[in-house]
């Protein structure tokens, strides 16, 4: 018995089209994505917000030590079963940064700061 060589050039070549054709797609995406993020990125009251947050969340690290700590030692204790054996300390580490570092949390401190936040935002523009 004979086979016949099956011809795949066209098929590959329409695959190397569509390949194209979905890279431009998802690079337009991006693209328009890009600009339409980069306004809120390039903001200087964002930018200012951005460093009062990261204050925010160096706060709440340094308010939870005890609970990183206690995790730690679970974790270098337990190894490989840390996902297991440390979940009490996870939980309570997560409950403490997640109290410090809430929505609400966030709000008030950005309302207590409001004129630093101010000025920073003036500061940058500079």
């Amino acid at each position: 018995s004979t086979t016949k060589p099956v011809d795949t050039s066209s098929s590959c070549s329409s695959d190397k089209v569509n390949d194209k054709n979905t890279n431009t797609t998802t690079n337009n995406m991006i693209g328009q994505t890009k600009d339409v993020s980069r306004d809120g990125r390039l903001s200087f009251r964002k930018l200012a917000e951005h460093q009062m947050r990261r204050e925010l969340k160096d706060y709440a690290l340094d308010q939870c030590k005890e609970y990183t700590k206690q995790f730690a030692e679970c974790a270098q204790a337990k190894g490989l079963m840390v996902v297991v054996s440390c979940r009490k300390q996870y939980a309570e580490l997560n409950k403490c940064i997640a109290h410090y570092n809430s929505d609400e949390a966030w709000g008030k401190y950005k309302e207590d700061h409001q004129e630093e936040l101010n000025q920073r935002a003036a500061r940058t523009k500079k």
